[in-house]
């Protein structure tokens, strides 16, 4: 059994906190300068976005990908997947869109016509021996479209 986890979970909670924090000191100094104080507005909405940048952080921290044998198991927080790589018909490397922005990701196309998003470019640590982990259970290889 192999276990995969994100490359930094903190990174983004740190990040964002800090451009918030930037961002809220501005603000504060911008109501001060136009004579409408109401500090509690600001210093309430930076927490709000806080806690939410905090949040994201934890549920990224709690993501893992497990290859055990053939079978593999996507783990995001309380929610889980579970592939039999042996149904694979095919691994991809494709950019996807999500919205207006898009990405690289990594897919499994089932016999079943089923896409599964494994993970996308970047996220987890030891990148390349996942990628090599789940080709080697499923017997295939990834190509790039």
């Amino acid at each position: 059994m192999k276990v995969f986890t994100p490359k930094d979970p903190t990174a983004p909670t740190i990040v964002a906190v800090l451009l918030i924090g930037i961002v809220m000191v501005v603000m504060f100094w911008g109501e001060i300068a136009a004579g409408g104080v109401s500090a509690a507005v600001v210093v309430g909405t930076w927490i709000v976005l806080a806690a939410m940048a905090s949040r994201a952080s934890r549920t990224m921290a709690d993501r893992k990908i497990v290859v055990d044998g053939n079978m593999l198991e996507l783990v995001k927080g309380s929610v889980s997947k579970t592939v039999n790589l042996s149904e694979v018909e095919s691994l991809q490397q494709a950019r996807v869109k999500s919205g207006r922005t898009s990405y690289v990701a990594f897919l499994a196309f089932l016999e079943s016509g089923e896409r599964v998003e494994l993970f996308a470019d970047g996220q987890f640590a030891d990148q390349d021996g996942l990628k090599s982990a789940i080709a080697d259970a499923a017997g295939k290889t990834w190509t790039v479209m």
